[in-house]
């Protein structure tokens, strides 16, 4: 597959930024790109000559705050095709150092139209720079997400806590939210008060909620909560929730990062991973890493279960093989859900989210693994062990369109014209 490489530099206020694109071998040369015109209202704009649809992309994030160190830099990154499509997400910087941050921000992409595209970045919220002081963008964003947004502050099953607050002491000493071990107390203050003491199921990554929904229509039995970051996207699952007086749903606004300053040990049963990112180049990233097993570990309940469901067989082979080497106990594990007649609880493959019906009418298979959790002393990784192949199992995968909607799984937005 052909390479390039582009390097986009810019200026944002504070920060100094740049995208570099780049290929899974040495590329071939640099191309130095620069903003066509000043910022306005904050927002940077870069063309990107993307003319061959053959070559895969990385895409690397490059940041370097002024004076201080910056945690949790959020930025809203657009991508404009030039047939004039677009779509938009939003970006986190773990944290910017002042010697300069790299980031990995998409793999392997391809492009789904040759010709010129257009990048713009804008900082959404600047967390503190120094203690007492901050500074904040102006907000530019759509109304209807403005509307979502200011809607969101009327649902009494979603809450919103505030990242500063929880960075108050730095990224890897978190304050624990009121919350965390009165999940009880939520539910009773949205008028759930039979249903305060009841099974914590969690969905990490829940988007729009339609998921955690679904199961807790089912389940009357336990409480639901879905986590995800995005407000927009939450906003559906929250509206429902609060129209039809679900009294067994609550969603939480936050970066799974931050889910231990939320629970309490023993308060959480069952953790739901449903198509989440990948994140082939990063382990630590991945939902099912060791790094994330820990964290789950210290609020779930003795047996509790993980469920991970993912259309990447990436994914599930990496989770698979991290259970065998940790000796963890597999309730479930199936390549192919709905192409086997693998043993599974009903409620597998009765529930499916608006993507693995996409997959599904396109014909891709969908995984599914659980298992227990239980385990003493530190999780080992199997890339480390030797028991993953990193590379193979990557190469399964295949590249992925540039132009994807919403994640990092590109390869929806090309089934979704389809």
């Amino acid at each position: 597959m052909a390479r390039r490489a582009f390097r986009v530099l810019a200026l944002l206020a504070a920060l100094s930024c740049g995208w570099a694109l780049a290929g899974c071998s040495e590329p071939d040369g640099f191309e130095l790109f620069v903003r066509r015109d000043a910022a306005r209202d904050g927002v940077y704009v870069y063309p990107l000559p993307l003319t061959d649809t053959t070559a895969a992309y990385d895409f690397w994030f490059y940041s370097r705050a002024s004076k201080h160190p910056l945690e949790n830099l959020q930025l809203n990154v657009q991508w404009l095709a030039p047939s004039g499509n677009g779509f938009s997400e939003t970006v986190y910087m773990r944290r910017v150092e002042t010697g300069g941050t790299r980031e990995l921000y998409r793999s392997g992409m391809v492009p789904a139209e040759a010709g010129e595209w257009q990048l713009s970045v804008r900082p959404v919220v600047w967390m503190r720079i120094s203690p007492g002081s901050g500074s904040f963008a102006r907000d530019t964003m759509g109304h209807d997400k403005l509307r979502k947004f200011a809607e969101n502050e009327t649902f009494s099953c979603l809450l919103q806590p505030s990242a500063e607050e929880l960075l108050a002491d730095g990224y890897f000493h978190l304050r624990d939210h009121a919350v965390k071990g009165n999940w009880s107390e939520f539910f009773s203050d949205c008028k759930q008060e039979k249903n305060g003491c009841k099974d914590i199921v969690l969905e990490l990554g829940c988007g729009k909620g339609e998921y955690t929904i679904a199961l807790a229509e089912r389940d009357p039995e336990r409480n639901y909560i879905g986590v995800d970051i995005k407000g927009a996207r939450l906003w559906k699952g929250a509206k429902y929730a609060t129209e039809h007086a679900l009294p067994n749903v609550a969603f939480l606004r936050t970066r799974v990062e931050f889910i231990t300053a939320f629970f309490a040990p023993g308060e959480v049963s069952e953790i739901w991973l449903t198509f989440s990112d990948p994140q082939f180049r990063s382990e630590n990233s991945r939902l099912s890493s060791p790094l994330f097993l820990e964290r789950y570990r210290s609020f779930m309940k003795p047996g509790g279960i993980v469920h991970l469901k993912t259309d990447s067989r990436f994914l599930h082979e990496y989770t698979r093989a991290l259970c065998e080497v940790n000796g963890l106990r597999i309730l479930a594990c199936t390549t192919d859900l709905y192409g086997t007649s693998a043993e599974v609880q009903p409620v597998v493959r009765e529930v499916q989210t608006f993507y693995e019906r996409l997959f599904l009418e396109q014909g891709y298979p969908i995984t599914y693994l659980s298992f227990v959790i239980d385990h003493d002393g530190p999780y080992a990784s199997p890339v480390g062990a030797g028991a993953f192949d990193t590379d193979y199992w990557r190469s399964v995968e295949g590249p992925r369109l540039l132009f994807g909607h919403d994640s990092a799984e590109t390869r929806r937005q090309k089934m979704k014209k389809a």
